[in-house]
């Protein structure tokens, strides 16, 4: 048997990863208060002094904007099916007709996204926003004076 000496003892066991043996730093124990260099450091408070924000602080103003527009326009097509029958009985339609409706819509108010975005890059967005705008209550006010389906069908489009 042999005998093991206290060299021997002390050394690391050769299994031991390497970053195992390197030193960890201290980590602060006691409150801020009595270590110095945290002591130093202030809480962050709020942004850069002179700060702007690049869109002038209307952020959450255009996020409220942007919400009830998306709500407005995604809501209108869908609730078309709440009035399902009343059309049925009122313009003398099938179901197949009356549910072209809302899908010209949609389709409509998808199809028109590229174009809208050419026109947005072309000109900017508040005057295609004011004749989207204009021409959607146009379409929607004529829709109010339609006496047939078809009628519909192009003044829902417009109106999408």
């Amino acid at each position: 048997m042999r005998s093991v000496s206290t060299a021997e003892s002390s050394s690391p066991d050769p299994r031991t990863p390497v970053c195992a043996l390197r030193a960890q730093p201290e980590q602060p124990t006691g409150p801020p208060e009595r270590d110095p260099e945290r002591a130093a450091m202030a809480p962050a408070v709020g942004g850069p002094v002179g700060y702007t924000p690049p869109e002038g602080g209307w952020g959450w103003a255009v996020v409220v904007g942007a919400f009830i527009s998306i709500g407005f326009s995604y809501a209108f097509p869908k609730s078309i099916t709440v009035f399902f029958k009343e059309i049925e009985v009122i313009f003398n339609a099938t179901s197949s007709q009356v549910s072209w409706i809302s899908s010209i819509m949609l389709a409509v108010m998808y199809g028109g996204g590229p174009i809208s975005s050419i026109l947005v890059n072309k000109y900017g967005s508040r005057p295609i926003m004011m004749i989207g705008g204009c021409l959607s209550g146009c379409g929607l006010v004529a829709a109010s004076f339609c006496n047939t389906v078809e009628g519909l069908y192009f003044c829902g489009s417009v109106g999408a």
